[in-house]
């Protein structure tokens, strides 16, 4: 069964050779897609606070993951 496989989403992204047809900069991502060129959230350097416009990107970001992952899960269940 295909949902029961565990396949990060790059790397079913590569296998299906799709990396060449998407352009990663138009694309939210989440922290396993850092340096493909996806929109990622801005990580905390050991005692370096992030800047306020990383914050309230960070929250965009998040707050566009959510809804998507919820209708992943949906989907699944």
């Amino acid at each position: 069964d295909v949902y029961k496989r565990q396949t990060h989403d790059i790397t079913a992204i590569r296998n299906a050779g799709l990396l060449g047809y998407i352009q990663p900069c138009h694309h939210a991502a989440d922290e396993g897609y850092v340096g493909l060129g996806c929109n990622t959230p801005f990580k905390r350097r050991t005692g370096k606070p992030l800047l306020e416009w990383q914050k309230t990107f960070n929250k965009r970001i998040n707050q566009i993951w959510y809804v998507i992952k919820r209708s992943i899960d949906h989907m699944k269940a």
